[in-house]
């Protein structure tokens, strides 16, 4: 969202960010990719662990991102104008249209999952040098 914003002239602070976020119906979000998760771990088998759990997470992760992103685009491509709810509109339509998209894309999530670093990513989240 940084470098969205960026993209459109706009410096964002942390405010700004938890303000577009809390327009979206971030607590709603939450309950979405509750349910993205549940769909994609039935169409995985439904087992809740191994590979499969890194799937779900990474696609989870793909449709919040393609949502978060795509509605951010639209609310700076408008000049930070848009409606709380536009942009709960704006949000659920990107997110559907990511939904529909995992199928077309889950190979390059499941190559992408594969090679993820998880102990990497969380050493870095925490501020722990990696050795």
């Amino acid at each position: 969202m940084y470098r969205i914003g960026a993209d459109y002239g706009q410096k964002l602070d942390g405010t700004q960010i938890k303000d577009l976020l809390g327009a979206m119906g971030i607590g709603a979000a939450v309950q979405l990719l509750d349910r993205v998760a549940r769909r994609l771990m039935a169409s995985l088998g439904g087992s809740v662990g191994g590979v499969a759990g890194i799937l779900a997470g990474a696609g989870v992760a793909f449709v919040a991102t393609y949502a978060l992103g795509h509605a951010a685009k639209q609310y700076y491509a408008q000049g930070r104008r848009l409606s709380q709810a536009d942009l709960r509109a704006l949000f659920e339509r990107f997110r559907a249209e990511a939904e529909a998209l995992v199928p077309t894309v889950r190979e390059e999530i499941q190559a992408q999952a594969e090679k993820l670093d998880l102990p990497g990513v969380l050493a870095t989240v925490r501020g722990i040098p990696r050795s």
